[in-house]
């Protein structure tokens, strides 16, 4: 859900001229919504299997 906002939307992928400290910022914000989209995935499949 997260992922389709940030990239379509906002075009944090699309972003140049960041400084170093900004570019890190968004590493860490798209291995957030990685982490997110991995959580939420196993969550909704714990609860297919219960």
């Amino acid at each position: 859900m997260l992922q389709p906002v940030v990239m379509r939307h906002w075009k944090l992928d699309q972003l140049t001229g960041l400084s170093d400290e900004a570019e890190k910022a968004r590493e860490a914000l798209f291995k957030r919504i990685d982490r997110i989209g991995k959580v939420g995935a196993k969550m909704a499949s714990e609860r297919v299997s219960a």
